[in-house]
């Protein structure tokens, strides 16, 4: 059979029920969608619950995740998950199965039959089917896979290990496609197991038998069929957003109304994602229908008798009530999620102030006086920078362990003397014209900040080697009369118990790469700093809630920075002060400023009339 002509034929098994497939998929996963997060949140709150966790961050994440509540509580989720994926592909098969008899797919029937055989795979020796669903999702939905990929906010550290390392990337390729091309011999296990009432290693082992001979030409169907999918959807996805934007033009010359398209080109891009969803299951299965219909022996009419009139048929207006319930149920949790008004923040408004990460380390090299000085020039409220202990006790300022990627030396601070450190270069690897800059002392830095009158975020970072790491800092801080001005930060909690030990009323922010629950019942810390994937609205607003700032690091591209200034953060570190502070200014004019204008303009007119 050519691979033209199984695409003919599973456009024909589509088109035959392409009423009863959309329907049932649009309100399916609209459903799906609003049911999953919660499921997935729930979840999560459970696991931390039952393990004693009331908060998760980077430094607790790892015992959390192996604790056996939580590898228990995510079991669960995954075969939930699994069983809801299977309910969807067991509804389409039937409504294809029905299109290859000739016959009209019901709802009831496709729900009862999806129902049934989903039940079926929570059979012991039919669990592993559901393995195979997450094994073979690559192949099946890749480009739902894709789409799910990018809209997670990967945090920067991993993106940039993966960006310096591409290997690694070509390897996930490599073996993704591998895994996609084995998984191609249980193509036909959903519809043996549920067409033919066969168990899982039945299913399997036919499945593999069915393919032998033309596996690549059933691998190179599934993937014509997705680069198809993908191309058609970005063609709608094209034009709906064409539809929006020309919408918006409109309305902003006919009403005067403005600030519309974006909104509407979101809400296109999101209509494109459900159309994308609805049709990739039916499009996908059908292609494999149309290769199980030839190449499996046609059983008996009995043996794969459809309960074609299982349960009574649903009205019409059931389904469209259904589904408009579903649609405004869905536009208010995106409007409210949005919006943010469904974790409102305590204080309305709030003053985003800039800090500069390690300096200005976008332009000059980081954590040297060329960067603070450069931080102070480009208008940074504040300066981050690392501290660390000498051999001979002297706090110098430098953030890696070991020195060898700022100076080339091959040496840990803790090793090494002030005399050693002062005399390497910290410039010259980052660009000859900044050839000759040195390590600076902690003390430079303050003196620098109290004479400049610009405030400093102080990261410690301990070793197992220090003496006095806590008390030497703050010693320095007070003597310039720089506590009010300074922030004590730390990745390691116990750090900013110590600190707090030391001076209670000297303001504490606890660094943290992943933070999730309660983390306000970290009592040494006054406020929080997280990696800018983690400081998501919820967060922030419980932060403020508790009376305490969040900060967001390391935001760097004007995407990011935009998305923290919509989450209400209270700091962004960047390395990019100038990008930063232009986009603050920017959010703060075509808010709060315009306000002010159309306020004042009537009476600014009303006066130019007198």
């Amino acid at each position: 059979m050519k691979r033209t002509g199984l695409l003919k034929t599973a456009v024909r098994l589509v088109l035959k029920n392409a009423g009863a497939l959309f329907a049932f998929e649009i309100v399916y996963k609209l459903a799906l969608a609003l049911m999953l997060v919660p499921l997935l949140l729930g979840g999560l709150h459970i696991a931390m619950a039952l393990g004693g966790y009331s908060y998760i961050t980077s430094e607790n994440l790892l015992r959390f995740a192996l604790h056996p509540v939580t590898l228990v509580i995510l079991a669960l989720i995954v075969l939930v998950v699994s069983t809801l994926s299977l309910i969807d592909i067991y509804a389409v098969i039937y409504a294809l199965e029905a299109s290859r008899q000739n016959k009209k797919a019901r709802l009831s029937g496709m729900a009862l039959f999806a129902l049934k055989h989903a039940l079926r795979s929570w059979k012991i020796q039919n669990l592993p089917i559901m393995l195979t669903l997450i094994l073979m999702a690559p192949l099946l939905s890749s480009s739902f896979t894709f789409n799910l990929l990018t809209q997670i906010s990967i945090p920067e550290p991993i993106t940039r290990y993966l960006g310096n390392h591409r290997i690694w990337l070509v390897l996930g390729a490599f073996a993704l496609t591998a895994l996609s091309v084995l998984m191609v011999r249980r193509a036909y296990v959903f519809h043996l197991f549920s067409l033919e009432k066969q168990s899982f290693r039945q299913a399997r082992r036919q499945s593999a038998a069915l393919c032998r001979g033309h596996l690549w030409k059933d691998f190179w169907l599934l993937a014509v069929t997705q680069l198809g999918l993908a191309l058609l959807m970005a063609i709608i996805t094209l034009a709906l957003v064409a539809l929006a934007v020309g919408v918006a033009s409109a309305l902003k010359s006919l009403a005067g109304l403005s600030g519309l398209t974006e909104q509407l080109v979101l809400e296109a891009l999101r209509i494109g994602a459900l159309l994308a969803t609805a049709l990739l299951t039916p499009c996908v299965f059908a292609c494999i229908s149309a290769a199980y219909e030839r190449y499996a022996p046609s059983p008996d009419a009995e043996e794969r008798a459809l309960p074609d009139g299982a349960g009574s048929r649903l009205p019409r207006a059931a389904v469209l009530s259904a589904l408009i319930i579903l649609l405004a149920a869905a536009a208010a949790f995106l409007h409210l999620r949005d919006t943010g008004r469904i974790n409102p923040n305590v204080e309305y408004l709030r003053t985003l102030e800039v800090t500069a990460h390690r300096g200005a380390s976008g332009s000059y090299p980081e954590n040297t006086m060329a960067a603070f000085r450069g931080a102070l020039e480009l208008g940074a409220d504040w300066i981050e920078l690392d501290v660390q202990q000498t051999r001979d006790g002297q706090l110098i300022v430098m953030h890696d362990k070991n020195v060898k990627r700022v100076t080339g030396v091959n040496d840990y601070v803790w090793r090494m003397s002030w005399e050693q450190l002062s005399a390497l270069d910290a410039g010259a690897l980052f660009g000859s014209e900044f050839a000759g800059e040195r390590i600076p002392l902690l003390e430079e830095v303050v003196a620098f900040a109290a004479e400049n009158d610009i405030r400093l975020n102080i990261e410690l970072k301990p070793s197992a080697h220090d003496v006095s790491l806590e008390k030497d800092v703050l010693d320095l801080v007070s003597a310039y009369d720089m506590r009010d001005k300074c922030v004590i930060t730390s990745q390691a909690y116990s750090t900013l118990e110590r600190v707090k030990a030391i001076d209670p009323e000297i303001t504490t922010v606890y660094v943290a790469r992943i933070a999730y629950g309660d983390i306000n019942r970290l009592t040494a810390a006054d406020h929080f700093s997280v990696e800018a994937s983690s400081a998501t609205r919820q967060l922030v607003s419980r932060v403020h809630r508790a009376g305490k700032q969040i900060y967001a690091w390391t935001v760097n591209s004007e995407e990011a920075i935009n998305s923290m200034i919509d989450k209400n953060v209270d700091n962004i570190i960047t390395d990019d002060v100038e990008l930063a502070r232009r986009l603050v200014y920017e959010s703060r004019y075509s808010e709060l400023f315009s306000d002010i204008v159309e306020l004042l303009e009537p009476e600014e007119e009303a006066e130019d009339t007198d």
